[in-house]
């Protein structure tokens, strides 16, 4: 029961992510800009960060799993998606090994590894106190490491 569960929401969030970002403008493709660093929520409650290190950009989202329709199982009440994208190209990175740290408010770290859907790459988290939680994602390619760091204020 708990495989069919898991593989149920593993299905709805490619097909509900798949059409989040096909939705999404087009708004920076091409651009020079150099802001490397932003961060904004929506009336979902889906936070949405992206930055940039070493010509990759990274374009996270954090969002309760119920806002995606699906139950939380045990604490695990949040999912983290995270696209890569090279700076220079556009072209979105679709194979890459990483992992997400998490350090909650009192300074708990939980590890996970992300786990590849066609270059989205996910994880889920219990987001349970209320305050900063520290968000590290570090991925591996071409043989080089890369950290992606920011604040994700859980209210």
């Amino acid at each position: 029961m708990e495989k069919r569960i898991t593989l149920l929401s593993i299905i709805f969030t490619l097909i509900w992510s798949s059409a989040c970002f096909s939705m999404q403008g087009h708004e920076g493709h091409g651009s020079t800009s150099t802001t490397t660093d932003s961060a904004q929520q929506d009336e979902t409650k889906t936070f949405k960060h992206a930055l940039v290190v070493d010509g990759i950009r990274a374009e996270f989202e954090v969002m309760p799993l119920i806002s995606m329709g699906l139950l939380p199982i045990g604490d695990v009440k949040h999912h983290v998606m995270v696209k890569f994208f090279m700076v220079d190209t556009n072209r979105q990175i679709m194979k890459i090994q990483g992992e997400m740290k998490i350090i909650n408010p009192s300074g708990k770290e939980a590890v996970l590894p992300l786990r590849n859907y066609k270059g989205l790459f996910v994880t889920e988290f219990a987001f349970v106190e209320k305050g900063k939680y520290g968000i590290i994602c570090s991925i591996t390619m071409d043989d080089q490491d890369r950290f992606f760091k920011f604040w994700y204020n859980h209210a």
